[in-house]
């Protein structure tokens, strides 16, 4: 095994994507149980976990930025005045309206600081996203993103993500139980082909994910005055399917698979989110091709700690690992 680049990938997760986590980011404590998995098998699945991190971590945070522009109107000026301070992010927009589609946004960003965490995130590079709507329904958005050397940089180490990826909304559907409340059903569509390349001391690796998910969201909303309605979030259920192909950063070929029967759902608790059920099944071809299929399954642990149990287990041998994984922040859906 590559010890040098496992330590890298490690490296960023533990110094890093502690502060980063998002989506399917995760903070991880292993338990003090000894693990039957092999110190390989470890790697090959705590690998690809921070990999996770690194790609849902650069995903939403670009989401939060196109979200604030479609809320202001799609008026540039304004949306980077409620971003996080530092160097300001020049976001251009051709038109610069909520009806005219379809619309071109571009971003770059240089030296952009966003210090909200312990330590500093430097993002470098553009991202050209492309805005389009069906002329009959305007909530239907679908979101085309180009990534051109885009970078994100720690105190330890470098992410440069090149690529497309794309988050259409294929389903936007409303009922009213009550008068005064409202249940939204969201479904959105997201496939991607990216590449990401990690420097750190000086050495470069990379890995690459090719995805085809579906996000549905059931959203519940409270009328608190005769125009404005709340959102429950602590009644709200965000699910994820769909299935990851791609090659790891030592080469192996691996497939990540969630289907409808057992998706990664996320509920809140005091505003914040936890896993609460769901399974993945993780396969991995190393270069003397040699596959390995994992087991892993999600359940809620600590709910007040936001915290999930993750139990992985060789489908051949039946051993067995474990770890923690701890939503950072308020899952965002836009």
């Amino acid at each position: 095994m590559n010890m040098k680049l496992q330590k890298k990938i490690v490296q960023f997760s533990t110094t890093s994507l502690i502060l980063l986590t998002l989506g399917f980011g995760c903070k991880k404590s292993v338990t003090d149980l000894t693990p039957s998995l092999s110190s390989n098998e470890i790697a090959q699945v705590t690998n690809s976990d921070s990999q996770d991190e690194i790609a849902d971590k650069t995903d939403q945070d670009i989401d939060k930025t196109v979200d604030a522009l479609q809320n202001n109107g799609y008026k540039s000026a304004n949306t980077v005045s409620t971003l996080k301070s530092g160097t300001p992010i020049t976001i251009t927009v051709d038109n610069e309206d909520s009806t005219t589609f379809p619309k071109l946004i571009t971003m770059v960003f240089n030296n952009y600081v966003d210090s909200s965490g312990k330590e500093n995130f430097v993002k470098n590079g553009e991202i050209d996203i492309v805005v389009t709507s069906p002329t009959n329904d305007k909530k239907l958005i679908t979101r085309t993103q180009t990534f051109k050397n885009f970078s994100v940089s720690t105190d330890s180490s470098t992410v440069t993500i090149n690529g497309v990826r794309t988050v259409k909304r294929t389903a936007f559907t409303r009922t009213f139980p009550s008068t005064t409340t409202t249940n939204i059903l969201v479904v959105d569509s997201i496939i991607g082909a990216l590449k990401y390349s990690v420097t750190s001391a000086g050495d470069t690796s990379s890995f690459t994910r090719v995805l085809a998910k579906q996000r549905t969201s059931n959203l519940y909303y409270t009328k608190v005055a005769p125009l404005i309605w709340k959102n429950n979030i602590n009644s709200d259920t965000i699910k994820f399917t769909g299935i990851v192909t791609g090659t790891n950063e030592k080469g192996y070929i691996y497939t990540k698979t969630v289907t409808s029967l057992n998706p990664i759902t996320i509920v809140s608790y005091s505003n914040k989110p936890v896993i609460t059920t769901g399974t993945m099944e993780f396969t991995v071809t190393d270069l003397n091709k040699v596959t390995s299929t994992y087991t892993l399954t999600f359940n809620e642990s600590d709910k007040t700690l936001h915290k999930s149990q993750i139990l992985v287990v060789n489908d051949k041998t039946l051993k067995t690992y474990s770890f923690e994984r701890k939503l950072g922040r308020k899952f965002r859906k836009w």
